[in-house]
């Protein structure tokens, strides 16, 4: 995407250093506009469920 995105997500894991690249198509951006959004989509994803 123009502007400044490079059209790439790092995902780290700091328990095990494992670093994983995402590269989400173009809808990702628009249904997630907005940084804060876009991290609480994988905040909830990466959740477990029944997490308190």
């Amino acid at each position: 995407m123009p502007n400044g995105y490079t059209g790439k997500i790092l995902h780290v894991d700091l328990n095990s250093g494992i670093l994983r690249t995402e590269e989400p198509v173009d809808n990702f951006y628009r249904l997630y506009m907005g940084g804060s959004s876009m991290g609480m989509h994988y905040v909830l994803k990466n959740t477990p469920p029944r997490t308190d």
